[in-house]
């Protein structure tokens, strides 16, 4: 009898032990899971973007002012920053800060740091920017499957868009900004683009991000395709509109100014405009 109730007692101590493990396994759980996929707040509409096509909707609960695409993300609370708003910010406690290099200095992003929230910085120059960027957003939120869908269908498409171009060999000048005139340099997204789908730039290998340009800088320029911020028909400087006149068989591209600039997983839309432009389809 006493064998019974010994073993009785020592059954019932391993279910509680077990009932007690099951319990508390459950917050570890959901802490685990917080942890891996955090809430995002991106600083940048262009991270914003990404971020959007890698994560899930409910890891995004707030983007930042100008955030337009995809379309869910337009409702969202939003939170400027330029300047940034760090008392919203704060408020809105998401579990990852995503910083571009080079728009928001380093004090800024230290002190978003010392409030205790957790920030990574990336750099979007270029297509191979962008691969990373998409890997490295993944990782860091618990979505890498999804962040490899989204890099390896931007490089597919760039990919046919550049056989396309195969034969095309022309030199283009992709402009930016109408007063002063400048134009897109070696090492911006614009440059890149033109880069990987086989067009040399006009103006050469400049090393910077862009280049103010004289009109008798604009009339020596070698360029086969001038690809110009807007929509056709938009009035051109004085200047410009001298040049392209003495330029009647050069191909006239128009450019959409907010995806020239920003670096975008948008990639079809920016592509085809250049690819038009190329194959001189588009009126002047």
């Amino acid at each position: 009898m006493n064998v019974v109730r010994i073993l009785g007692r020592k059954y019932a101590f391993a279910v509680l032990c077990l009932s007690l493990v099951a319990c508390s396994g459950t917050p570890q759980r959901a802490d685990k899971a917080a942890e891996t996929q955090p809430t995002v707040f991106a600083l940048t509409p262009a991270l914003t973007e990404i971020a959007a096509g890698i994560c899930q909707r409910q890891q995004l609960p707030v983007v930042c002012t100008h955030s337009d695409y995809p379309a869910w993300v337009t409702p969202l609370p939003k939170i400027p920053t330029l300047p940034l708003d760090l008392e919203s910010l704060l408020a809105a406690k998401p579990g990852l800060v995503l910083a571009e290099a080079g728009m928001h200095s380093p004090a800024t992003l230290a002190t978003i740091a010392k409030l205790g929230l957790r920030v990574k910085e990336l750099r979007l120059q270029n297509l191979e920017d962008l691969y990373t960027a998409c890997d490295s957003i993944g990782h860091w939120t618990g979505n890498t499957a999804r962040a490899t869908t989204l890099a390896d269908s931007v490089q597919r498409l760039v990919a046919q868009y550049k056989n396309r171009l195969a034969a095309a060999d022309r030199r283009a000048v992709a402009l930016l900004y109408f007063s002063p005139i400048m134009a897109y340099g070696a090492t911006s997204w614009m440059g890149s683009k033109m880069q990987y789908l086989g067009l040399a730039n006009a103006i050469g290998p400049y090393p910077s991000p862009a280049k103010t340009l004289t009109a008798e800088e604009l009339a020596a320029l070698p360029a086969d395709v001038w690809l110009i911020p807007g929509a056709p028909g938009r009035a051109l400087p004085p200047a410009l509109g001298t040049v392209l006149a003495l330029k009647p068989h050069t191909h006239i591209g128009y450019l959409d100014e907010n995806l020239a600039a920003r670096p975008s997983i948008r990639l079809g839309q920016q592509l085809e405009d250049i690819c038009t432009a190329v194959e001189g389809s588009r009126p002047r």
